[in-house]
């Protein structure tokens, strides 16, 4: 009976100590368990399954059966390179124009929020706004680039009509549309170094070079990290750019791992859920391990 009364006033206490926290916050942890490792268990399942998207109920288990085809599929082994090389100019370009910008904003004292409206005015603008308007200035005939470069008397260009164009294309408007993104991370992150390094360093006679080097750069690793880890993110599973844009053409010289999924699983005459999803199970792997390879990297490099 003691026994009891003592386990039922320490269940109180901690009831009284913790009990607001816990009902709080177990609703939003089922929810996220439900809604995101759910649908990621789901795929994995799926993956080793011939499931077809319209009659789930007559699935068979097939094991690895899914990703043995994916090494023969000649469109799969195109995606995955066209995603390694849409990442790779977006990456560059993206950081390169963010990073100089904010560096640029970083030391204006006056209409710094100002110009900074208009860089990220683009993140805010829907990626089918975004898409229609490069569909406008890539146009071969009437697009404004090609009669810009006319003015100058280069040839007109393809872009993405054309297949050694197209994926460079399309990486250049996303980079549009998600640099003022990146240029808030890194700015944020400019402003947080003490002006105390900078000072140590013009003393020691660093050029600006060796104080962006040796100063400024290391102490931005972890807005560099996160900005790296979101546009690999992002680009290995881009869908709609790309879909308004070219869908996937022309012959498939931008077709992105998405896209298959899409097609796949919900296209006209396929309805392969399983394969599809083993084409997410990839992409959810190379992210991690593309992810964790930053992580190391940057870690042996600056720590």
């Amino acid at each position: 009976m003691a026994a009891t009364n003592l386990s039922e006033r320490r269940w109180a206490r901690f009831w009284n100590r913790y009990g607001f926290i816990l009902a709080v916050l177990t609703p939003i942890l089922l929810w996220f368990c439900i809604f995101s490792f759910g649908p990621i268990l789901y795929a994995l399942y799926a993956s080793l399954t011939n499931i077809h998207s319209l009659d789930p109920s007559r699935a068979k288990f097939v094991g690895l059966d899914n990703y043995i085809s994916l090494l023969d599929d000649r469109r799969f082994l195109a995606s995955m390179s066209n995603v390694f090389k849409f990442v790779l100019v977006k990456g560059i370009l993206n950081i390169l124009l963010s990073l100089g910008l904010a560096l640029l904003l970083e030391r204006l004292r006056r209409g710094r929020n100002f110009y900074l409206f208009f860089i990220f005015m683009p993140v805010v603008i829907s990626q089918v706004a975004v898409a229609m308007l490069f569909l406008w200035l890539y146009d071969p005939r009437l697009g404004l680039i090609n009669y810009l470069l006319s003015l100058v008397e280069i040839p007109p260009q393809s872009f993405i009509r054309s297949t050694a164009q197209a994926i460079y294309s399309v990486a250049i408007a996303d980079v549009w549309k998600t640099y003022g993104y990146a240029a808030v991370i890194f700015l944020a992150g400019l402003l947080d170094i003490p002006q105390d390094y900078y000072e140590a360093a013009k003393v020691d006679g660093a050029t600006r070079l060796q104080t962006f080097w040796r100063v400024t750069l290391p102490l931005l690793k972890n807005p560099l990290v996160l900005v790296m880890v979101l546009i690999v993110i992002d680009g290995v599973q881009h869908f709609t750019m790309v879909q308004v844009m070219t869908g996937g053409g022309p012959a498939d010289s931008t077709l992105m791992p998405s896209i298959l999924v899409y097609n796949y699983g919900l296209g006209a005459n396929n309805y392969r859920m399983g394969y599809a999803s083993a084409i997410s199970v990839i992409m959810f792997v190379v992210i991690m391990a593309i992810t964790v390879f930053q992580l190391r990297l940057f870690r042996s490099l600056y720590d």
